[in-house]
C-alpha cells in the first residue's frame, strides 16, 4: 500500500506578500503610519545589545573596521564627504577577471557612512537604510576611488550620491543612499 503525504504549495507569485505579524492581532500594519522615531530608538537599543560583548577600541587611524582591513581600503572624510581608496589586486577579482561588484558597493557604502558621519553630531551614529547602484562599466584593476557626498540632511535621515571611479576619470559605479541618523543612547 502507497500513502501519498505530498502538500500541495501556491506558486510564490500566487503567495501572499502581506503576512501580518501575530502582534498585530493580523491586521496588515499601515506603512504610512510607520514611527521613524521608534524604529530609530529601537535601532539604538538593538546596537547595544548587540555589541556589549565586543571590547573594541578605535585606533589611531579611526574605529575597528575589520572588512576595511580584510578588503585593503583606506577611508577619508571632510566636511559632508568621504572617500574610500583602493588599489586592486588578486583578492578583488571574480572568476570573470573583474573587480567584483560587491567590492564596490562596500566602497559606496563605507564612503556614504563616513560622509554621514561627518554630519550627524558627537555621539550619534549611522545606518544604512538604502543604495540603489547602477553598475556603468567592467573594471579590470587599477586604483579605484568611491567619493560620496551628503546631497540632503535632515533630523532623521541622510541622502547622499556617490560614485566609483578609475584614476583615469572612468566611471565605474554611481548610487543613491539614504543613511539612518542614530541619536546617541541616553
Amino acid at each position: 500500500m502507497t500513502v501519498n503525504t505530498a502538500v500541495t504549495v501556491a506558486p510564490a507569485h500566487r503567495q501572499s506578500k502581506h503576512v501580518a505579524p501575530v502582534e498585530t492581532g493580523g491586521r496588515v500594519p499601515d506603512p504610512r503610519r510607520h514611527d521613524a522615531g521608534r524604529y530609530v530608538r529601537a535601532l539604538a537599543e538593538d546596537h547595544e545589545r548587540s555589541t556589549e560583548h565586543l571590547d573594541v577600541q578605535p585606533t589611531d587611524d579611526g574605529p575597528v573596521f575589520p572588512l576595511r582591513d580584510m578588503l585593503g581600503f583606506t577611508v577619508t572624510q571632510g566636511e559632508g564627504t568621504g572617500t574610500a581608496t583602493l588599489v586592486v589586486d588578486e583578492r578583488h577579482i571574480n572568476p570573470h577577471g573583474t573587480v567584483h561588484g560587491g567590492v564596490m558597493f562596500v566602497m559606496l557604502d563605507t564612503a556614504m557612512g563616513a560622509a554621514t558621519m561627518t554630519i550627524v553630531g558627537e555621539g550619534n551614529w549611522c545606518a544604512t537604510l538604502d543604495i540603489h547602484t547602477r553598475y556603468l562599466s567592467p573594471c579590470f584593476g587599477g586604483r579605484l576611488v568611491a567619493t560620496a557626498s551628503v546631497r540632503k540632511a535632515g533630523r532623521r535621515v541622510v541622502h547622499l550620491d556617490a560614485v566609483v571611479a578609475g584614476d583615469d576619470g572612468r566611471e565605474y559605479v554611481a548610487a543613491s543612499g539614504v543613511f539612518a541618523v542614530i541619536p546617541a543612547a541616553g
